[in-house]
């Protein structure tokens, strides 16, 4: 079952690009080849079991994260290029995971 969760961001004069929640799952890793340089936008779930082939996307900027493992978390700190990332339904006990995403634009933390 996929949550749709509401998609509460004040998006008045353009300020955010993060897509709408709704439709996140557009964007699913799925199938995606690695290396794949026109992905720009990826959502990964904790039951992805080729998430890891993020990191052979050269042009990823927009990251979800759907209940994430820890390992996820952790790892998305050699994510430097991301501008955009949305958290959904995790309890990290702190975000020292992400200090390192210099880059980050927009972070939505929801159900976190």
């Amino acid at each position: 079952m996929k949550h749709h969760f509401g998609d509460f961001l004040d998006r008045d004069g353009d300020y955010w690009t993060v897509i709408p929640n709704r439709e996140r799952y557009a964007y699913s890793i799925g199938e995606i080849p690695p290396g794949s340089k026109e992905i720009t936008i990826i959502t990964i779930g904790k039951d992805d079991g080729n998430w890891k082939r993020i990191f052979t996307l050269p042009n990823v900027v927009e990251l979800t994260l759907h209940e994430p493992s820890k390992e996820q978390l952790d790892d998305i700190s050699q994510l430097v290029n991301i501008k955009r990332l949305r958290i959904t339904h995790a309890r990290p006990k702190n975000i020292e995971f992400i200090a390192t995403l210099v880059n980050v634009e927009e972070l939505v933390l929801a159900g976190c």
